[in-house]
């Protein structure tokens, strides 16, 4: 059994697919023996114990957090960390949250989301004195997340336009050319992806 469990491990494969190839494997052993360490698993197919306990982990995630490693939006590591918390729609909502406010998001933004969000359900608590129901605390927390990430979604693209600013600036004075960041073909293909962009959030905006 050990032979054939490494030739069908063998192939490197992405995270996500690797997790679900573990726990479909641990199930199927724990089904014919009963009972199955983990300690012997790790052992067989050659991963640590913790790996495994991540990949069992990431397995039971919510499917829309899923879908969004899958489709390399977030890393695997992010949704180890958010499969800590039981509540799914809490991890859909943090996985949005990250993704909204971080061009590339990393595990440590995903730690820091989940220490606020711990932070912050001690913090409803009071804010449910201060308003008639729970329901309205509720409202007021997505009300004051949503200015939140407008306010990062604008300073993002402030920014963007200032430094393409100052560089068509530089441009019409014919100074900088020797560093021009537009004569590199890598930076002049990323235009044709934002415009890409832009098109499609032109679409999104004559639907509203």
């Amino acid at each position: 059994m050990s032979i054939q469990i490494s030739e069908n491990t063998y192939q490197p494969v992405p995270l996500y697919e690797a997790a679900e190839k573990y726990y479909e494997l641990y199930s199927k052993l724990k089904e014919k023996y009963g009972k199955f360490p983990l300690n012997k698993l790790s052992k067989v197919i050659g991963r640590s114990e913790s790996s495994l306990r991540d990949a069992f982990r990431f397995v039971k995630l919510n499917p829309k957090v899923k879908r969004y490693i899958k489709d390399g939006v977030l890393p695997y590591s992010a949704g180890v960390y958010l499969a800590e918390l039981d509540d799914q729609k809490i991890q859909n909502e943090l996985a949005v949250h990250a993704v909204v406010i971080h061009a590339n998001v990393l595990a440590k933004d995903i730690k820091k989301l989940i220490a606020g969000y711990e932070d912050s359900k001690k913090q409803r608590s009071l804010d449910e004195i201060f308003h008639a129901s729970q329901k309205e605390a509720e409202a007021e927390r997505i009300r004051q997340m949503k200015f939140f990430v407008d306010k990062v979604a604008h300073s993002h693209m402030l920014n963007a336009i200032g430094y393409w600013k100052n560089l068509l600036y530089l441009h019409k004075l014919n100074e900088g050319t020797a560093y021009d960041p537009l004569g590199n073909k890598t930076i002049r293909d990323r235009f044709k992806e934002l415009d890409f962009l832009v098109q499609a959030i032109h679409k999104k905006l004559k639907k509203r």
